[in-house]
């Protein structure tokens, strides 16, 4: 069943968490000049079977903040070889021990000897734990052409490398190619689990809530990640939706839709701010009027398609689960949904829907404590941290419009004292909401932001 809803926001862990995507938005508009296109894919890519890449937490409140790396500039090749360790006198006798074991497999079975992907990969750890990224994605690379060769192409041998791959690429800075390598897991999943359909559902929540928060950690600038996690949490609730011999992974289902709500919202403000778009940029054509009116015509018409696609996977879950906390979960996410488009109406309406499935006495307990919106799903794992981080405390009163005000900014540096207020702004946050499901005003809310 889904988890109840919990009030977070006078907990640590959340607020800590959620002055980590504050502050990573507000970051990412300062550095976005830094961001890079997209380049080709290197050879040693090419060999992998060609993926698209629209049809494929910071974590949350269990993560731990500190464990949580700044956003890392496209110039990862500098940055890797800044923390490159020499190998010690240890490794270099493990290397070469593993060197000899691989030499005898080739010897006897081939260059792509079965047992030598497990030696490739356990060489290129070694590589990894001395920093040495660019040598342990080649070692790592070797070992899953060895796995297709002797397994064939969809081998789902391949995954756990390919898993390794992509920690390897994170650690280096590289994201635009670990988003890749991740592009090829979903493409391997769909062809190699056919047919276990709960294995091929727990892989696909996976690899969402990896695109998801990425995006977030990376300091949203790769606007990809959104488009891959959302396609993802859609082909979740797809499967889902059509499998009802599957036990009810309620749990799971409840961090999907967070996800999908997550990444969808993401993308919409994407658009607004008109940094990635469908070809277009409300912020470049402002001195032309009938271009201006196209680009907003257009803005509608993908707010709307975000909007509509939204609500019917929510209404789609909504018509399978009967449990009644079920039921209260899937009206509060769809009252988060309604409220991050501005219909107050619609949301509080569904609001007093989640409320009328708990008892009298937990009513004005359940909604009471206000929340940020999105809600980003609990994610397990975490990014390498490379550089120390400053942390910045603040105040301020949440309004029954779910907007900040009064913000106070315990910091002298008027750089982070703008983005952070900058950022409070633009947040949306479901206000309090009492028992008959009226919105309230919150005092004197507590926030700590993370910089670099």
């Amino acid at each position: 069943m889904f988890p109840a809803m919990k009030s977070k926001i006078g907990s640590p862990a959340i607020i800590l968490i959620w002055g980590l995507l504050c502050s990573a938005l507000s970051l990412a508009q300062s550095d976005s000049k830094d961001a890079t296109a997209t380049t080709n894919i290197s050879s040693a890519e090419a060999e992998q079977p060609a993926i698209n890449a629209t049809s494929e937490q910071a974590p949350g409140s269990q993560a731990n903040p500190e464990s949580i790396s700044s956003p890392q500039k496209e110039k990862t090749k500098l940055a890797a070889k800044k923390f490159t360790h020499r190998l010690s006198a240890q490794s270099l006798e493990q290397i070469s021990f593993l060197e000899s074991k691989l030499w005898k497999l080739q010897e006897q079975h081939g260059n792509f000897a079965s047992a030598s992907s497990e030696v490739l990969a356990d060489m290129a750890v070694i590589y990894q734990s001395a920093r040495q990224y660019d040598e342990a994605s080649k070692l790592l690379r070797q070992a899953m052409q060895a796995q297709r060769v002797n397994h064939g192409l969809y081998s789902e041998l391949q995954e756990p490398i390919a898993k390794q791959l992509v920690t390897n690429l994170v650690a280096a800075g590289q994201w635009r190619k670990a988003r890749e390598q991740q592009e090829f897991r979903h493409w391997l999943a769909n062809r190699s689990l056919l047919d276990d359909k709960k294995k091929l559902l727990k892989t696909l929540m996976a690899l969402g809530q990896w695109q998801l928060h990425a995006y977030v950690y990376n300091g949203r600038r790769d606007f990809a990640h959104l488009s891959a996690a959302s396609d993802l949490y859609l082909q979740y609730i797809g499967i889902y939706g059509q499998s009802p011999e599957l036990d009810r992974q309620h749990e799971d289902l409840s961090k999907v839709l967070q996800g999908f709500i997550a990444s969808n919202y993401f993308k919409l403000i994407n658009l607004e701010q008109g940094q990635q778009s469908s070809g277009f940029s409300v912020t470049t054509l402002r001195q032309d009027p009938l271009s201006q009116r196209e680009a907003n015509n257009e803005f509608q018409q993908e707010k709307n398609s975000i909007f509509v696609t939204g609500k019917k996977a929510l209404e789609s879950m909504s018509a399978i689960e009967t449990d009644e906390a079920d039921q209260q979960r899937l009206s509060i996410l769809k009252g988060d949904w309604h409220l991050m488009f501005g219909k107050y109406s619609t949301a509080k309406k569904y609001y007093r829907e989640a409320l009328a499935f708990s008892e009298e006495s937990q009513r004005s307990t359940l909604l009471a404590t206000p929340e940020v919106i999105p809600i980003l799903p609990e994610w397990d794992e975490s990014f390498s941290e490379l550089e120390p981080r400053v942390h910045i405390k603040a105040s301020y009163d949440i309004g029954r419009d779910g907007k900040a005000r009064n913000l106070k900014v315990a910091s002298e540096d008027k750089k982070y004292r703008g983005k952070i207020k900058r950022q409070l702004r633009k947040t949306q946050f479901r206000p309090n909401i009492n028992s008959d499901g009226n919105f309230q005003n919150s005092k004197n809310i507590q926030q700590s932001f993370s910089f670099p």
